[in-house]
């Protein structure tokens, strides 16, 4: 499972604090609290993952889970190339790692064994955009445990979190060579619609 990316801007950064708006719809964070985000997801070769919103405490494993990501993984992410050193700024993470009404992320888990230590092993982030019934999402996995359900247990959380926000529609941009992603999303009911600049956009209804 490689990564999606939002679609207002092709090179936004997600971390990136969008502006607030004002709509009668629940934050994100309010909705949040209200839900049960906090569950297990058993993955193959690795037991059971803890999937949870993100938290200030996380950036260490963040850095951890940015070193074990290929370019290829980057790319598909942010549609161009990052250096580690960019993706895992302090000032960057502080503002990946904290929720708030108009951004939330869910991680999932790994809990660590005697053989491997904690660590994280995806990360999917939901966004308010311009248009107050739609919002945006993006989803990243650790390249090793790509296409064992995890970017797709992050996808129907999110999917949950936008319902209970009553935002109308979910989008977003996919490379039209990341074949994988756009299957999932045809698995969830996205429509999948041919773009410029080698990309293509993803929309459900909710």
């Amino acid at each position: 499972m490689t990564a999606l990316v939002t679609s207002q801007q092709p090179k936004l950064d997600m971390s990136r604090p969008i502006p607030k708006k004002t709509t009668s719809a629940p934050g994100l964070s309010a909705a949040a609290r209200r839900l049960r985000l906090k569950e297990t997801l058993r993955v193959r070769d690795y037991g059971k993952l803890l999937l949870r919103p993100i938290k200030p405490e996380d950036e260490p494993l963040m850095v951890e889970f940015h070193r074990t990501l290929s370019e290829e993984s980057i790319y598909s992410r942010y549609f161009e190339h990052m250096t580690l050193e960019c993706r895992t700024k302090h000032d960057r993470l502080a503002r990946i790692c904290a929720n708030d009404d108009d951004s939330f992320a869910l991680v999932a888990e790994f809990p660590g064994n005697a053989d491997a230590p904690r660590a994280i092993f995806g990360v999917g982030r939901l966004s308010r955009t311009d248009d107050p019934l739609a919002a945006d999402f993006a989803i990243l996995v650790k390249d090793a445990v790509q296409g064992r359900g995890i970017g797709s247990a992050l996808i129907k959380r999110l999917m949950t979190l936008a319902r209970a926000c009553k935002f109308n529609r979910l989008t977003g941009e996919v490379l039209v060579t990341n074949h994988e992603m756009i299957y999932v999303c045809r698995h969830f009911g996205f429509s999948v619609q041919h773009m410029q600049d080698g990309l293509v956009q993803v929309n459900h209804d909710l």
